[in-house]
């Protein structure tokens, strides 16, 4: 799940607009609390795109895997930026990649718990 999610954040950070943008690398912001207000704030829909990742990845389709990646990390940039305050510069820090790496553990794990249990495992 580490990969998967450091590929997230590697896809958003990467965005050529990103790496322009002065002050970047450093923040004083607590990972774990970005990595809770992503998680308060995902529903459904973040479900969705991991679970996409997943299933194209599993099946080998490394263009519908890699287009799930760059939407998640997209959305995942978004709503760090909209919802619970992290500015452009602050999503090139390792806080930034450890949040994403605890919020990509999040969803996977709620993915394999429903899978689980839709299968009469847990």
């Amino acid at each position: 799940m580490k990969r998967i999610t450091a590929a997230i954040t590697a896809l958003a950070l990467s965005l050529p607009a990103l790496a322009q943008m002065p002050g970047a690398g450093t923040t004083t912001k607590d990972p774990a609390a970005l990595a809770q207000c992503l998680i308060q704030n995902s529903g459904e829909a973040e479900k969705q795109g991991m679970r996409d990742f997943m299933i194209a990845a599993l099946q080998k389709q490394k263009e519908a895997a890699n287009q799930a990646m760059m939407t998640m990390g997209m959305n995942i940039a978004m709503k760090a930026s909209q919802t619970c305050g992290w500015t452009l510069q602050e999503m090139q820090t390792p806080q930034f990649e450890q949040a994403a790496t605890q919020y990509g553990e999040y969803l996977g794990m709620q993915i394999m718990e429903e899978a689980m249990s839709g299968i009469g495992l847990q």
